[in-house]
């Protein structure tokens, strides 16, 4: 049986999943972008799918639309990477990219946390987990220090949620102690 997934597909993919399934050896598994996860350390990269690894599926379908096009590209990244067919997907740049590719060029970045879930505190606990407190939250996308956060506790995570923009994607990173931002990692 092919396992296809379609990462950020219509619903009415929906329908087609129950005829493969009913006419073909297929399995169709539907999702969107918040449901993809990413747990980069060292030179170990897992992305999952509803919690499952996403290196189980024989081909994967990517929706690449304006909104998740950097996500869409750091899936299809990583998929090349583990050789997993799938369809292309355009550039787009962000420090998720850029801690994808710096992980495959086996430079060492501390263990870093991403999901595009627009509920973030649903994904404490993975967070915690992964990076362990404290951890730095930061957008994909910022610049000159805006949009970071540092966090030492679920108190402080609790207290950052009202100033976490509602469109802004979020990386965790574990926090390393240091005396000055180093910013080794621009576009």
């Amino acid at each position: 049986m092919q396992k296809i997934l379609a990462l950020g597909g219509h619903s009415e993919m929906r329908i087609l999943d129950a005829q493969l399934q009913l006419e073909h050896d297929f399995e169709l598994t539907v999702v969107h972008y918040g449901a993809v996860e990413f747990f980069i350390k060292n030179k170990d990269i897992q992305v999952r799918v509803l919690g499952k690894d996403i290196t189980e599926y024989d081909f994967v379908w990517i929706h690449s639309t304006w909104g998740p096009r950097s996500v869409a590209y750091a899936v299809s990244l990583f998929l090349k990477y583990k050789h997993i067919d799938h369809t292309p997907v355009e550039y787009e740049g962000c420090k998720l990219v850029d801690m994808l590719t710096l992980c495959m060029e086996n430079i060492s970045i501390p263990p870093t946390y991403f999901s595009t879930t627009p509920k973030i505190e649903e994904r404490l606990k993975a967070i915690v987990s992964f990076c362990s407190y404290p951890f730095i939250m930061k957008s994909t996308r910022g610049t000159y220090g805006n949009d970071i956060f540092l966090i030492r506790d679920e108190g402080e995570f609790i207290a950052a949620m009202p100033q976490l923009g509602k469109k802004i994607q979020y990386i965790c990173q574990k926090f390393i102690p240091n005396t000055f931002d180093y910013r080794t990692v621009s576009y």
